[in-house]
């Protein structure tokens, strides 16, 4: 008994580290293609057997760069059951880069709900963690969104010192 254990043992480790790798291989793909090209990124991720995505941290960023991927092609996704994956992971993660970007998507699906306050506080989340990081980039885009939320739902005299920020 332990001949056959000792054998099957060093097969399923060497076939369990050979889907983790394909995966995270496959999510850095996507990574890399989701400036540019987020049609390709999401194809990519779309041809990933989500079944093989074992691990929290992968699950987590899947979910993160498909919503990133969908937002970027214009689909204006109204189900948070994707996103919330990334941001219950992210949120205790200790990785404020991907928790930024996973409470901005978050953001952007609940103001696609007209879910205006949640969309806010999710807004106000990536504003905070763009500062702490000192990203321009991600401080303009939550900024945006914010002044964008105000506009729409509330008043436009309150958009206007995040409309100033983003630019």
């Amino acid at each position: 008994m332990k001949k056959i254990f000792a054998l099957i043992l060093p097969l399923f480790l060497l076939f369990s580290c050979g889907d983790s790798q394909h995966v995270t291989d496959t999510l850095d793909r996507a990574e890399q293609l989701m400036e540019n090209t987020p049609d390709s990124a999401l194809a990519v991720l779309n041809r990933l057997d989500t079944d093989s995505v074992r691990e929290q941290r992968n699950r987590a960023r899947l979910a993160l760069l498909k919503s990133q991927a969908l937002d970027k092609t214009y689909n204006d996704v109204k189900d948070d059951s994707l996103i919330t994956i990334a941001t219950d992971y992210y949120a205790d993660a200790g990785d404020p880069h991907y928790e930024m970007l996973s409470q901005y998507y978050l953001g952007r699906v609940k103001f696609n709900n007209d879910e205006f306050a949640p969309s806010l506080i999710a807004m106000f989340q990536t504003l905070e963690i763009a500062k702490q990081l000192d990203d321009p980039f991600w401080t303009a885009m939550a900024a945006r969104e914010i002044g964008n939320t105000y506009g729409v739902a509330y008043t436009t005299s309150e958009s206007v010192p995040y409309y100033k920020l983003a630019l």
